[in-house]
């Protein structure tokens, strides 16, 4: 750092490492893992999940049942299921739950069949 010069600061480049401008260009995080190697990048994430909204008809329920279509999904990948914002109250009041799934479908189970359609959305956990 240099000295103050006409009552304005000048400031060099610190020569540390701790520096601003060598934490812009950090290889490695806190622990020391390398920031490449260790940490997946939006491209691979985004390769992990994919997404779909599905709509259960009220005509699809039979004995408090409905099985649906439902591209991406398979028998053995994980699956995270919620209700769409504008089926929230009904999902809820009927009790709709996601109980199977298979390839390329999701069955769902109420205690009181929806007298309205749902849109459920599912998040696909690809393996």
């Amino acid at each position: 750092i240099t000295r103050i010069v006409n009552g304005t600061t000048t400031v060099g480049k610190a020569t540390s490492a701790t520096s601003a401008e060598s934490a812009t260009k950090a290889t490695q995080d806190g622990s020391g893992n390398v920031i490449t190697t260790t940490y997946a990048t939006k491209e691979e994430l985004s390769s992990l999940t994919s997404g779909s909204t599905v709509t259960i008809a009220t005509s699809a329920w039979s004995n408090k049942s409905a099985t649906v279509s439902i591209d991406g999904v398979t028998a053995s990948n994980d699956i995270f299921v919620t209700p769409s914002a504008s089926s929230y109250i009904a999902y809820a009041n009927a009790q709709v739950r996601c109980t199977a799934q298979g390839s390329g479908t999701l069955t769902f189970a109420c205690e009181t069949t929806p007298t309205t359609n749902i849109s459920v959305n599912v998040l696909i956990f690809n393996s």
